[in-house]
């Protein structure tokens, strides 16, 4: 969020790397600015849920690895 009220949000998807982008403009219907810092709030959450499913995903990942390695 800029000092102009314009909203820039990316987003990747790892697996697919799959990408989309929004722009929101100051142009109507802006938003309170509690509004945007509960939006804010919320996006940290949802960052901080995603890093831990990645994390998660990440020790299945090498789990399954070492237990395939262990096999042959």
């Amino acid at each position: 969020l800029n000092e102009e009220g314009i909203l820039s949000v990316s987003v990747e998807e790892k697996g697919t790397n799959k990408s989309e982008q929004i722009t929101i403009t100051n142009e109507k219907g802006r938003l309170s600015k509690g509004d945007i810092r509960r939006m804010i709030k919320e996006a940290k959450s949802f960052k901080e849920k995603d890093e831990k499913h990645l994390a998660r995903s990440r020790a299945r990942n090498q789990l399954e690895d070492y237990t395939y390695k262990m096999m042959q």
